[in-house]
Order: structure tokens, then sequence, then C-alpha cells
């Protein structure tokens, strides 16, 4: 045992867990992926009658960027700050601030805000994914077969997160 990582949780059991991972997996993926309609909307806001079209578009554009650019750059920092301190509590960080972050968002008042803030949901929001992958795949295999297996569970959350539609938002 590594002298800096606290004890193992007691186990919550591998058939709740497999079937927690790709909820949360799920939850962070639509939480970034409903903001992204909005956007324009929020942006022709935040500019008000001084904003033209190339203002809206660009920032429209950037704004995904940065949080991708957060979500490409992050999980390996997330990945050993897991070995040390244990996959639940980086996801219970990465949920519940990914939550804030979006709640935040929603109130921000600055343009320049809107962008710190997409890149804090990206920084927060890479602890999930690659989190839940690393402790699904840390899941004993079933004999069911290779479709229930927790990692497939995961990748089939974050696809359907993309590919589900919730009325009134996007």
């Amino acid at each position: 045992r590594h002298p800096l990582r606290p004890p193992p949780p007691p186990p919550l059991g591998s058939r709740a867990t497999s079937l927690l991972l790709p909820v949360a997996v799920l939850t962070g993926s639509r939480g970034y992926s409903s903001a992204l309609p909005l956007l324009p909307y929020r942006i022709e806001q935040l500019l008000g009658p001084a904003g033209d079209v190339a203002q809206v578009s660009r920032s429209t554009g950037l704004l995904p960027a940065r949080c991708t650019r957060a979500l490409f750059l992050f999980p390996p920092i997330w990945r050993r700050m897991c070995d040390v301190s244990g996959r639940r509590v980086i996801l219970l960080i990465g949920l519940s601030g990914f939550g804030a972050t979006m709640l935040i968002f929603t109130f921000m008042e600055i343009l320049f805000g809107l962008y710190a803030v997409r890149f804090l949901s990206g920084l927060i929001a890479a602890a999930v994914t690659p989190v839940a992958l690393a402790a699904a795949a840390d899941l004993p295999l079933t004999a069911e077969g290779p479709a229930t297996r927790p990692p497939v569970l995961v990748c089939a959350a974050i696809m359907a997160a993309l590919m589900v539609r919730i009325p009134g938002v996007g």
C-alpha cells in the first residue's frame, strides 16, 4: 500500500457501481452538451446591441473550445489525484464541481467570465469520465457477456448523452 493513499472505502457492490458509473458519466456529458444550443442566445444577451454577428459567432465557437481544451489537458492530473485520494472522492468532486460551474455559467453577466467558467467547467468535468472508466475497469467482469461489462456501459452513456435531446433545452 502506498503511504499517501487512504484506506479504500467499503465496497459499494459491483452491480450498483456498474450502474452508477454510467449515470455519472451521462450526467456530466449531457450537462456539457445541453449548454451548447443556448450559447448564441446567451452571448447575444451579454453583448447587447453592440454585438454583431461576427462577435457572436466567434464566441460561440471559442467557448466550447475552452471547455474541450481543459477536457484534453487535465485528465492526467485528475488521474494522479485519483491514485492518491481514491476514485469516489474525485468522482464526487467532478460531479458536484461541474454542477456548480453550470450554475455559475447561468448567472454570469460578463463575456470574459463565461470564458473562465467554461474552462473551469472543462477542468472539473475532466475528472468524471476518465475516473469513471478507471473505476469501471477495476470492477470484476461478469459471465453475462461483453455488452454488460462496465467500461462498455460507461462508453455507451457518453454516446447516449450526445444523442439524447431534452425537450426545451436542446
